[in-house]
């Protein structure tokens, strides 16, 4: 497969965890010691937000991978980046955090040039159904295409719970699942988990691992043949999940300590002015 290699986070359905997929697989693939960019093409520049965020929080010695803004694009203009990234050999992986709108400029040009598509979703009648027909006008976008667009596509069902869900709907789940396979490789569900919440573009970096690691084992295998890490890679420091816990908890035992001193202090004061 060519390098840069295309990685794009579609779904025309917005919330169904596409940013939150992107960064946990950007950090998935830095410890697998792959040179990775971010490029983040969403209105919302919610990347770019939160890699701001993490700065403020963690500081700019550790920054793991590049995150790029991309505002609205013409498609020559689309044409013209994705060319520019072929033409660095810096860069192994790239991905994309594509805008939800398909009337977006430049969107089926990146469409069209994207090597592996991940499209999450949700079981649910909403989300299903807007999938569905992003999933019709990728493979209609293929027919126009032809040899030009060869994307493999893997449909991520997101954010899934086993607990909920009747068995008529457990059912229609199913359906759901083979009439996706239709268009693409259907993966494991990843289920829903708190940690999801906590993703982070500089520390943290493996918080996400334990739920996302066999769909995204699944993905790079395509991309690089097996699960092997490219490098060696060994995360520390504010990489990793439970240096941050214990940061943590050292920051809320020493607010602790000291609202027990103010206290302290505001009795032994109290008991001065009785005397």
């Amino acid at each position: 497969m060519r390098t840069p290699v295309i990685v794009t986070f579609a779904n025309q359905k917005g919330g169904v965890g596409k940013t939150t997929l992107c960064i946990a697989f950007a950090n998935y693939l830095f410890s697998k010691g792959v040179r990775v960019m971010v490029i983040d093409c969403d209105f919302q520049h919610s990347i770019v937000k939160r890699r701001k965020a993490d700065i403020q929080e963690y500081g700019d010695v550790q920054i793991p991978y590049e995150v790029i803004s991309a505002g609205s694009m013409k498609d020559e203009e689309m044409a013209s980046m994705i060319e520019r990234l072929y033409n660095d050999p810096s860069i192994e992986l790239v991905l994309i955090d594509s805008a939800g709108s398909l009337t977006t400029p430049g969107l089926a040009t990146l469409l069209v040039n994207t090597d592996v598509m991940v499209t999450p979703f949700h079981y649910d009648n909403l989300t299903s159904p807007s999938t569905l027909a992003f999933l019709i006008l990728l493979k209609k976008l293929r027919a126009r295409a032809g040899e030009r667009m060869n994307t493999k596509v893997f449909v991520v069902p997101n954010n899934t719970d086993a607990r909920v869900g009747k068995a008529k709907e457990k059912e229609a789940w199913k359906i759901t699942r083979k009439k996706f396979s239709e268009y693409g490789e259907v993966t494991e569900a990843i289920s829903w988990r708190a940690s999801m919440l906590r993703v982070s573009t500089v520390g943290e970096l493996d918080r996400q691992f334990p739920v996302t690691k066999p769909v995204f084992d699944t993905v790079y295998s395509f991309i690089f043949g097996s699960v092997d890490p490219l490098r060696e890679v060994i995360l520390r420091g504010i990489q990793l999940s439970q240096y941050c816990d214990e940061l943590e908890k050292q920051k809320k035992k020493a607010l602790r300590d000291r609202q027990k001193k103010m206290r302290e202090e505001m009795l032994n004061r109290e008991e001065a002015d009785s005397n």
